[in-house]
């Protein structure tokens, strides 16, 4: 089994052939937007793979100066969901790619698919933050893969809205993004 990060050219296919058929429309960034945010060294992309065959693939929009990121993207393909590789996968990212603080927005669940999602990352030592997200319209619980206990750090307010102003400009961020701690 092999992790590995791959430059922007690499990931070109990776969008283009799971990317836009894996994900939510609403939930997919252009490949050209990304390509510039690798460019710009706050935008990264590993694989999965055994014996040269792709596994799955992860994407994370990180700041450096803060030693944060969102979990953007995370995906196994379907031939290969429910043989453990997910969990293997997340918790080397989070251990031996300076990952130490990851970031995890899921969809609030509405449906069993959603829940399972939130379980999933549970399951693998993420917690529940005491904060609701809502980015583009889009209600989201913010998880919390650490090495400290981040979750019920109120600096998680500042640290997700400043690895959003990576990619947005403030004024979108204050007109387009939201974090509310639950009462």
């Amino acid at each position: 089994m092999n992790i590995r990060e791959i430059e922007a050219e690499a990931f070109k296919q990776i969008h283009q052939n799971y990317v836009m058929t894996m994900f939510p429309r609403n939930e997919i960034r252009r490949y050209s937007g990304l390509k510039k945010l690798m460019k710009r060294g706050c935008y990264f992309v590993w694989i999965l793979e055994k014996a040269g065959e792709l596994i799955g693939f992860a994407a994370v929009l990180r700041d450096p100066k803060q030693n944060i990121g969102i979990l953007d993207l995370f995906a196994i393909l379907p031939k290969h969901q429910q043989d453990g590789y997910g969990s293997y996968f997340l918790q080397r990212l989070h251990k031996e790619e300076n990952l130490p603080n990851l970031l995890i927005e899921c969809e609030y669940p509405t449906d069993e698919s959603k829940q399972k999602r939130i379980d999933f990352y549970e399951k693998n030592g993420a917690q529940r933050s005491p904060y609701d997200w809502r980015s583009f319209g889009v209600k989201y619980e913010v998880l919390c893969l650490t090495k400290d206990d981040m979750s019920r750090d109120d600096k998680i307010v500042e640290r997700i809205t400043d690895v959003y102003a990576l990619t947005l400009p403030p004024l979108l961020i204050r007109l387009l993004t939201h974090l509310k701690k639950r009462s």
